[in-house]
């Protein structure tokens, strides 16, 4: 978990909006693991709100 802020820092919001392949892949293991998550529920549900809004915001899964 302590991972996923990288994840929705600028430069992975730039590839997302440039639909790198490699963005999306990331975004989606971000999304399954958070999803997953048993610890910190609170933090992880924060942050799987941020990954599916990304999500939502500039394209499909």
């Amino acid at each position: 978990m302590a991972e996923c802020p990288a994840l929705l820092a600028r430069h992975l919001a730039d590839e997302v909006m440039d639909e790198e392949p490699g963005a999306w892949h990331r975004l989606r293991t971000a999304e399954r693991v958070l999803r997953n998550q048993r610890e910190d529920r609170r933090g992880a549900e924060i942050l799987h709100r941020l990954v599916i809004r990304t999500v939502e915001d500039y394209g499909n899964w």
